[in-house]
């Protein structure tokens, strides 16, 4: 994932000149626009714990992976109980994502995204899931969707009671999520995606810190959840009937690092991620150590997929993750420490986690 589908910087030339043309005028008068912090977890989403990252590389620190064991293991715990025990878990706090990213059509289009977008080249995973499909006798029957943040729009500090008087310009970030669906086997499908603070940075450089108004469709799990409300449309009866998460070549820093650091230590030394066939299962419920397990739930792949169950209960239902499977399509990967090489990036490693209904 993090594959560019197009030249952003091309298609919203105009945007970015605009922001360097008016950068003067934004600092004078940044008063006037009502504070936005752009992190992926902000505003009226800050109360559903941490945020899942979606897709942002980052250079990883030496207590990632003690931190992704602690959090995979929290996540566990609150997948596994009913809305309003995670509540009470939280403080008395809804974990549960504001109503207005729960539903499809919603706010997507009012704050600048194509639902859509044309890609040649999409899905982007190719064949390179078809021996996983076979093996867990899925049809291939893809439902495509693929957004793009790519247009002006409108932000309303409440989207559900907004205020026309108070109405700001909501920046395009040049975000796109590709999500591909199977709907009649409960299939999710992360294809491709670049989330709203690295592709807004990209997109105005030095801009960032002014807490510019954009999107309130910041992370993976409500994009992808809506995408699934908007495929299940006519088939409303398949809402709750999500059974796999599968998340297609991944290429985040953090994730790999995590994951490789924890199959290291799962096998006591070099470890080969193989084909289907040959795939390497973790599994909460048969380890003897579930630490690797959790680790991966708490790495940016696994979380975002613990919030698409955790975040949406109302509809979906109490569901939780208790096994995950890694695998390659082609060539195997050996793991030989926590490092990730340009070349571990491009081996298309990828992940399919179980769904289960508590």
């Amino acid at each position: 994932m993090e594959r560019k589908s197009q030249t952003w910087s091309r298609l919203l030339f105009p945007y970015i000149s605009a922001a360097f043309a008016s950068l003067t005028f934004i600092v004078i008068y940044a008063g006037a626009w009502k504070s936005l912090d752009l992190k992926l977890n902000t505003s009226n989403t800050d109360v559903r714990s941490l945020h899942d990252g979606a897709f942002v590389n980052l250079t990883r620190r030496a207590s990632d992976y003690d931190a992704a064991v602690e959090r995979g293991r929290k996540l566990h715990c609150l997948m596994s109980i009913s809305q309003e025990e995670a509540k009470q878990a939280n403080k008395g706090v809804s974990l549960e994502s504001p109503e207005y990213l729960q539903q499809w059509p919603g706010i997507e289009e009012v704050e600048g995204w194509s639902i859509d977008v044309e890609d040649d080249k999409a899905p982007y995973f190719q064949n390179y899931l078809d021996a996983a499909f076979q093996g867990l006798r899925i049809d291939k029957e893809l439902h495509n969707e693929a957004w793009a943040n790519d247009r002006e729009g409108e932000f309303y500090e409440d989207p559900l009671d907004p205020d026309i008087d108070n109405v700001q310009r909501c920046w395009p970030s040049g975000a796109y999520f590709y999500t591909s669906f199977i709907l009649e086997k409960g299939v999710v499908i992360g294809d491709n995606a670049l989330s709203v603070m690295p592709a807004f940075r990209e997109m105005y450089p030095g801009l960032d810190n002014l807490n510019l108004p954009t999107t309130h469709l910041r992370q993976w799990s409500d994009v992808a959840w809506m995408q699934w409300t908007k495929a299940c449309y006519d088939t409303p009866d398949l809402i709750d009937t999500i059974r796999y998460v599968f998340q297609a070549q991944i290429t985040n820093l953090s994730t790999l690092g995590i994951l490789f650091e924890a199959l290291y230590k799962y096998a006591g030394g070099e470890i080969v991620i193989g084909k289907w066939n040959d795939r390497i299962t973790l599994d909460v419920e048969k380890d003897d150590e579930a630490e690797a397990f959790y680790a991966f739930l708490g790495s940016p792949h696994g979380r975002m997929t613990a919030y698409l169950l955790l975040n949406h209960k109302e509809r979906l239902g109490v569901k939780t993750i208790n096994k995950v499977d890694i695998f390659v399509p082609n060539i195997p990967w050996t793991v030989t420490g926590s490092s990730v090489s340009e070349l571990a990036r491009n081996a298309k490693i990828s992940s399919v986690l179980y769904v289960t209904n508590v």
